[in-house]
């Protein structure tokens, strides 16, 4: 039996050091949900996490005609709905309307923007989806940054290949 020292046992596992894998797979893990966690080689939670956050997220902006994720006309919600990385971006610039005044005597909210009275039907369901997406997206990559998750993937045995 190895008898190790006092200050051995008081200092516990060596410090966790990020390497370019764990940034690599956090930055992926933001633009593609799931993509972290492909990475670490969970294939299952991958596609299960990717598939439920992303399906969530277009559900929600199909839901609003296209107009939950605007940055301009939603910046508070924007905050959370970016948290899905690429989706949100794409969702953003992919907007139906752009910058088009369609009334230019019209009301004017607080921001100069035109008050739109015929908003999409799913508009306030669909902005919670996407937010919802969003957040639950940031969770998963807080999953990815554990250090606790990389050292259970280095305690994993080595998948066998077919000979």
């Amino acid at each position: 039996m190895e008898r190790r020292s006092k200050t051995t046992m008081l200092a516990g596992p060596p410090p966790f050091r990020p390497s370019i894998d764990y940034l690599f797979a956090v930055a992926l893990s933001w633009l593609i949900p799931g993509a972290g966690h492909w990475i670490l080689g969970d294939r299952v939670r991958a596609v299960v996490l990717g598939s439920m956050l992303l399906g969530t997220f277009w559900w929600g902006e199909a839901m609003a005609g296209g107009y939950a994720v605007i940055r301009k006309e939603h910046p508070y919600f924007f905050y959370g709905q970016i948290g899905i990385g690429l989706s949100a971006i794409v969702a953003d610039r992919l907007t139906p309307w752009a910058d088009v005044d369609p009334e230019p005597d019209a009301p004017r909210a607080f921001g100069g923007n035109p008050i739109d009275r015929k908003p999409p039907r799913g508009l306030a369901v669909g902005i919670l989806l996407t937010s919802i997406a969003g957040l639950l997206n940031i969770v998963q990559i807080l999953h990815v940054m554990d250090p606790r998750t990389w050292m259970a993937r280095a305690a994993r045995p080595a998948p066998r290949k077919a000979e």
